[in-house]
């Protein structure tokens, strides 16, 4: 898109390496060179364009001439992970993202954009349109659809919802996606580990869901939902957090949290006496059920088919009611959650997402990630 002519309230600005008119004459490696020299992310530079390339390809299937993104969630899935940092109070994005054949923009109030410039989206081929903070992005965003058939992920102004075609793409990630929430998931899994093995008996459930928050700030994740249960206390309540309930024999801890946009889930469970025969025997239990779901858990296996297997395993182990306790199995991915298993739910396993499952049987809180692969 070219930039437009400079006005008082609104300009065009251009984001490093974006104009590829201007280095046409180098070659790919010169061109890969100056990321390089910058300590700049190609890979993700490639992600940004490939992602820009399925939706020109939507684009052209609808024949529609454009794609608004307004929703945190796909800003993260196309810029492969720049986070949207501020929304009003009421929900109203600052920041929207416009997609067609001629380049992607940015659209931004002034008090948003340079830290999503600066930070979340550098040298990644995006320019910049921007308002003033107290004239918001609607009328921005209706300007840059003015004469456009124009899609979007909600339908805002005089836009099309297409959010049933732009959902699917988002849910299927990338090789450069799944390598990056393996590495994640596992620095998630084991920093989760190191604290519970830290948990003193005598502390509270809001003292470790403190210093759970403290530990996942310090390693960059941004905590979404933390739970922390002393004892055989609060498992009537799935979706729990935590209160100022003493510790003394265990304690369980789930915890999702999100970084570059990218949710990730781990559970953990620290005895500091020895476990009875009826808990020891739900742990064995829950491990049953989780080796079966990793078994079933390949590209392509039908999620209906899924649903109805873990009910069987639920069954042969004489548990036939307890996955009513809570949901058990959910997509993580840019929203979380992308899906949850539930009966009779339309798809296949699709190659590369992540599913995390956790298995709750009386007072026993089992949880793993598992790497849908071929």
């Amino acid at each position: 898109m070219q930039p437009r002519k400079p006005e008082a309230e609104a300009h065009m600005q251009t984001n490093f390496c974006c104009d590829r008119k201007v280095i046409v004459d180098i070659t790919p490696e010169q061109f890969g060179d100056l990321f390089d020299i910058h300590q700049l992310d190609r890979e993700r530079y490639v992600e940004v364009d490939r992602n820009q390339q399925i939706v020109l390809k939507l684009l052209e299937e609808t024949r529609y001439d454009g794609l608004l993104l307004t929703l945190p969630e796909n800003i993260a899935w196309f810029t492969g992970g720049g986070q949207v940092h501020f929304q009003h109070a009421s929900g109203t994005s600052e920041t929207a993202l416009f997609i067609n054949k001629t380049g992607r923009v940015i659209l931004a109030v002034d008090s948003v954009a340079p830290l999503l410039f600066d930070r979340e989206i550098k040298a990644l081929g995006f320019q910049l349109k921007e308002r003033l903070w107290t004239e918001g992005l609607e009328e921005l965003a209706d300007e840059i659809c003015r004469g456009r058939a124009v899609i979007s992920d909600t339908g805002f102004g005089r836009t099309r919802n297409f959010s049933n075609r732009i959902d699917p793409i988002r849910q299927q990630p990338s090789a450069y996606i799944a390598q990056k929430y393996q590495a994640t998931q596992q620095k998630l899994t084991e920093l989760i580990q190191g604290i519970a093995t830290s948990i003193l008996p005598g502390q509270t459930e809001i003292e470790v869901a403190s210093k759970i928050s403290a530990e996942l700030i310090a390693h960059q994740f941004e905590p979404q939902l933390l739970q922390v249960y002393a004892d055989e206390h609060h498992y009537q309540y799935p979706h729990w957090d935590y209160d100022h309930t003493p510790i003394q024999s265990r304690c369980a801890v789930h915890v999702v949290a999100s970084q570059a946009g990218l949710h990730y889930a781990a559970t953990e469970t620290i005895d500091f006496e020895q476990a009875d025969s009826s808990i020891l025997q739900s742990r064995e239990q829950a491990q049953v059920i989780l080796k079966q779901a990793t078994e079933l858990c390949k590209a392509g296996y039908s999620l209906t088919e899924l649903w109805q297997e873990i009910l069987k395993a639920y069954a042969e182990l004489v548990l036939p009611d307890e996955w009513r306790t809570a949901e058990f199995a959910m997509q993580l991915g840019y929203r979380n959650p992308e899906q949850i298993l539930v009966p009779n739910l339309v798809g296949e396993l699709q190659p590369d997402t992540f599913w995390f499952w956790q298995i709750r049987i009386g007072s026993t809180l089992t949880g793993k990630s598992i790497h849908v692969s071929e």
